[in-house]
C-alpha cells in the first residue's frame, strides 16, 4: 500500500486543472473526515485509554492493598502492646459511636498515607464509616492526656519489646535533646519567639523542642516532647 503524506499542486495549471485539483482535495478532506478519524479513534486512542484505564486501576489495587497491610500491621502493634486500654486509661474512650481505637488507627494510617482526609473527600476515596469532625473532635479533645499516653505505650515497648532482646550488662540511659523547630509565617503564631540554632549560628523564628528519649545504646525510643518559647 501507499501513503500520501502531502499534496503537491504545481502553479502552472490551466483553470480546469485548477477546479480539479480543488475537487480532488475536497473529496479527500471528506474521506478522512469520514474514513480516516473513525479508523484513528478506534485503534488509537481507545487502546490508549485502556492502558490508562488498566494501569489506573492496577495502581489502585496496589494502594489498596498497601492500605491494607498497613491496617493489618497496625492492628497487630495494637493488639500486641493493648493500646486500647493505655488510650481508656488517658481519658480517650467514647460512650457510642465509632470506637476511639477505629479512629486512632486511622489516625496512624494518616501519617504514611499519600493523601489528607480533605483529598480522600474530594477524590472519592474515603471509605471510612466516620465523618471528620468524629475525627477532628477527637484530635482536639482536651481531656485527652496525649503525654501519659506517650510515656506508657514507650515504656510498655521498652520494657516488652526491647530489653528482653538486650543483654543485661548493657546500659541504658535517658536522653534529654532541645532542638530548633523552626516556625515560617510566624507573625500570627502565638508565642513563637527567636530561637538560636546552633548548628548553623544563627536565630530562627520558631520553638525549642524539647525531646526525652530512651537508648540501650542501639535503639531509641522517644518517651515525651515539649514545645518551649523564649
Amino acid at each position: 500500500a501507499r501513503y500520501a503524506y502531502c499534496a503537491v499542486i504545481p502553479t502552472s495549471l490551466t483553470r480546469e486543472e485548477a477546479e480539479f485539483s480543488a475537487y480532488m482535495l475536497e473529496v479527500m478532506a471528506f474521506g478522512g473526515r469520514k474514513y480516516v478519524t473513525p479508523a484513528y479513534y478506534d485503534t488509537t486512542l481507545k487502546f490508549r485509554t485502556s492502558q490508562e484505564r488498566g494501569a489506573h486501576a492496577m495502581k489502585m489495587i496496589a494502594q489498596n492493598a498497601e492500605k491494607v497491610q498497613m491496617a493489618d500491621t497496625i492492628s497487630r502493634f495494637m493488639k500486641r502492646f493493648r493500646v486500647g486500654n493505655l488510650l481508656k486509661a488517658c481519658n480517650a474512650y467514647k460512650e457510642k459511636g465509632v470506637s476511639v481505637v477505629r479512629l486512632f488507627i486511622y489516625m496512624l494510617q494518616m501519617v504514611f498515607a499519600d493523601r489528607s482526609m480533605y483529598m480522600q473527600m474530594r477524590t472519592g476515596r474515603w471509605t471510612e464509616g466516620f465523618s471528620k469532625n468524629t475525627y477532628y473532635r477527637f484530635l482536639n479533645s482536651a481531656k485527652v492526656n496525649w503525654e501519659r499516653f506517650n510515656t506508657l505505650l514507650a515504656a510498655r515497648v521498652i520494657n516488652e519489646a526491647v530489653k528482653p532482646l538486650t543483654n543485661e550488662d548493657r546500659k541504658d540511659a535517658f536522653i534529654v535533646d532541645d532542638t530548633l523547630h523552626q516556625r515560617r509565617g510566624y507573625k500570627k503564631t502565638e508565642l513563637c519567639a527567636a530561637v538560636f540554632d546552633h548548628v548553623d549560628m544563627k536565630s530562627r523564628k520558631g520553638f525549642r523542642l524539647l525531646t526525652l528519649g530512651w537508648s540501650d545504646g542501639n535503639t531509641l525510643i522517644p518517651i515525651g516532647q515539649r514545645l518551649l518559647s523564649s
